[in-house]
């Protein structure tokens, strides 16, 4: 089972990292669950997360203080800027609507995260 947990936590940090890219894809999910499988699995890989720069985000949601104000408007910013490029590149208007509805509700869910102040 250590084995399983540990290729799903490289996998989540691999896509958390791509999170970091790509708006859609939501980075800090993907690093709380990579979080959650080194626990598990290997604390050596757990604290090697918690101590790269991607950690101090992952602490400081864990433990609720949230994300600094800057990176969630950079997250919107990178998220919508995204998602109408995506849009003039697309043909079919039930595809941009439906990029539209995910990027509104996206926007939501980053905007209710809490704002650290750091």
């Amino acid at each position: 089972m250590k084995i399983v947990l540990t290729v799903i936590g490289y996998v989540a940090v691999a896509l958390g990292v791509l999170g970091i890219f790509l708006p859609l894809l939501p980075t800090t999910p993907f690093l709380l669950l990579a979080s959650a499988c080194f626990m598990r699995s290997s604390p050596r890989l757990h604290q090697k997360l918690m101590d790269s720069p991607l950690g101090g985000y992952v602490r400081a949601y864990s433990e609720g203080h949230g994300l600094p104000r800057h990176v969630k408007i950079l997250m919107v910013v990178l998220l919508w800027a995204s998602l109408l490029y995506s849009c003039t590149r697309i043909d079919q208007d039930m595809l941009k609507i439906l990029l539209i509805v995910i990027g509104g509700v996206a926007t939501i869910l980053i905007l209710r995260i809490k704002s650290s102040r750091h």
